[in-house]
């Protein structure tokens, strides 16, 4: 099984518009898993996308979710926050895939906070 980690957040309806996608990903490739970090608040909408799909149970089977308290923006200050690592989603994710080797890291939020999250916590 291959992972992809997700962190949709930092942009406008980014959960929304990408989520399509995954559900074209996963019925495309028996051998893909998705594991979205997304704030807490956001659960019950990724369920209800979820539950509209044809069979949500092939769904729930092959998308975890683990929620973070805040996202870190792009107008935030990337080392200050990655410092602090505070219940962030990109946090979250980095920490995730730390020690999976099968997995990859997808984040549409704050790529230097990404850069500097990836570099102190997991290394090169």
């Amino acid at each position: 099984m291959r992972e992809i980690v997700l962190d949709p957040n930092g942009g406008d309806d980014v959960i929304t518009n990408l989520l399509p996608g995954v559900f074209d990903s996963l019925g495309s490739d028996d051998q893909l898993n998705i594991t979205l970090v997304i704030k807490d608040e956001d659960e019950g909408m990724v369920r209800e996308l979820i539950d509209g799909q044809p069979e949500p149970s092939f769904f729930y089977d092959r998308i975890k979710i683990i929620k973070a308290g805040n996202v870190l923006y792009n107008i935030d200050n990337p080392v200050k926050s990655a410092a602090i690592g505070a219940d962030y989603t990109v946090t979250k994710a980095v920490e995730y895939i730390k020690d999976r080797s099968d997995s990859c890291l997808i984040s549409v939020g704050n790529t230097a906070a990404v850069l500097i999250l990836t570099l102190s916590r997991i290394g090169l």
